[in-house]
């Protein structure tokens, strides 16, 4: 590289970064800000499991491990693959959720995607703490393709961007 080249460039040193903690909602695995992905085959129970992680999170509940959460927070649950009356809402009593504080956009007349605009406005209406969107192919904009690695990373940069600013995982 010529200096030239180098007094073009966008630099920054780290010296100018502010070094901060990172705020975890569930310490080692879920940090707030981040994106946090759950995989596993079909019927593992990755649902169930969120279902159980949302409840927590509402009433500031026991997560998994054994931690006591310090208080209850807001959750946006999306889920593509369930009704909300039959299904979702009673696996979240049966979990022990307080419903008041798990909200979700609604998709009747139109689908939700992680362009969209509606999730920005539901993190600043609900504050929430949580975002769970089951199962994450049904939320990728038909223009993405899941294995077209440069189009995933748009998307994902912008999903990654809300929860960095929202504080939320």
């Amino acid at each position: 590289m010529n200096r030239e080249t180098e007094k073009n460039a966008d630099l920054e040193y780290y010296a100018a970064v502010q070094a901060r903690e990172i705020d975890w909602l569930w310490y080692p695995y879920i940090p707030c800000g981040k994106i946090t992905l759950l995989q596993g085959d079909p019927g593992d129970g990755k649902s169930t499991f969120m279902l159980y992680l949302a409840a927590a999170v509402s009433t500031g509940g026991i997560l998994p491990d054994g931690t006591k959460l310090k208080q209850e927070n807001t959750v946006i649950y999306q889920c593509s693959e369930d009704n909300v009356a039959d299904t979702i809402k009673p696996r979240l009593l049966r979990a022990g959720a307080d419903c008041d504080r798990i909200a979700y956009i609604v998709e009747e007349s139109k689908p939700l995607t992680f362009d969209d605009q509606r999730i920005e406005e539901a993190l600043i209406r609900t504050k929430a703490k949580l975002v769970v969107f089951d199962p994450i192919q049904a939320y990728i904009p038909p223009e993405s393709d899941m294995v077209n690695a440069t189009k995933m990373r748009q998307m994902t940069r912008k999903l990654a961007e809300l929860a960095e600013r929202y504080r939320c995982a």
